[in-house]
C-alpha cells in the first residue's frame, strides 16, 4: 500500500494501526460511507474566463461552499400543544469545533457535491 492510500485510510479511520477502540459498528459504517462519498466526488472545473463548471451536470453556475462542522444552538422554549421546540437561529462553535471538515462545493443546478478545483484554496472574506 502506498503512502497516499495509507494517509487517506488513517484520516478516515484514525484508529487504524493503533490500540484505540474503533467505536460502534454504526461509527465504522458511517466512516466507510463518508470515505466512499469523498472518493467518488470529482473536482469542479474552472474555465478560462473564471466560471466554475460542475463535473456532474457539466453546467456553469452558482455553487455553495459546504463543510461538516459541529455546532450547537440553544433550545429556547418548548410548546407542548404544537409539539415544537424553538431553537435559537444563532449558533456557536464550541472549543475544538471551530474548523469544519471536508470542505466541498455544492452545485446549485443539480445539487451534486464536488471537490474544489485542483490546486485551489479557499479564503473566507
Amino acid at each position: 500500500m502506498n503512502g497516499t492510500m495509507r494517509n487517506l485510510l488513517k484520516q478516515a479511520f484514525p484508529w487504524l494501526e493503533t490500540n484505540e477502540d474503533a467505536g460502534s459498528g454504526a461509527d465504522v459504517i458511517q466512516a466507510l460511507c463518508d470515505l466512499h462519498e469523498s472518493l467518488k466526488r470529482k473536482p469542479a472545473r474552472v474555465s478560462a474566463d473564471g466560471r466554475l463548471f460542475c463535473p456532474n451536470c457539466k453546467k456553469p453556475g452558482s455553487f455553495r461552499y459546504i463543510e461538516d462542522i459541529q455546532n450547537h444552538r440553544t433550545v429556547g422554549t418548548v410548546n407542548r400543544s404544537t409539539k415544537t421546540l424553538f431553537i435559537e437561529g444563532f449558533y456557536e462553535s464550541g472549543e475544538g469545533y471551530d474548523d469544519g471538515e471536508d470542505g466541498r462545493l455544492e452545485c446549485r443546478n443539480c445539487y451534486a457535491e464536488c471537490d474544489l478545483p485542483a490546486g485551489y484554496d479557499v479564503e473566507f472574506v
